[in-house]
């Protein structure tokens, strides 16, 4: 299940939050293969549109929403592009992914 971390703006990442949970159309993490049919936002009650960053649970990598509402890679240049012009999304994105790796180190 990726998390949606761009969903988180608005407010801090320490704080409780609440979720969302949206079915999307099944789809593999292109970096690990994980397959998963469900998505989670953080912070705001929305599902997952075209161009949306996610991080994938299984491995933490960045990832986008496609106009299919799959996973792909970004292209690139789109994660400098991200970083320049909303900082605060890839600071979140960054969070997101550090929570992931913790939860593979239990």
């Amino acid at each position: 299940m990726p998390f949606q971390p761009a969903s988180l703006l608005g407010a801090p990442v320490s704080e409780p939050m609440d979720t969302h949970t949206s079915n999307v159309p099944p789809s593999g993490c292109p970096y690990c293969e994980y397959v998963y049919d469900v998505t989670t936002s953080v912070g705001v009650k929305a599902a997952p549109q075209p161009g949306d960053w996610a991080v994938c649970y299984n491995c933490s990598q960045f990832l986008v929403y496609d106009a299919d509402l799959k996973v792909r890679k970004p292209h690139q240049g789109e994660v400098a592009r991200l970083t320049q012009t909303n900082p605060k999304v890839r600071r979140l994105l960054e969070q997101a992914a550090a929570v992931v790796r913790r939860k593979s180190q239990l």
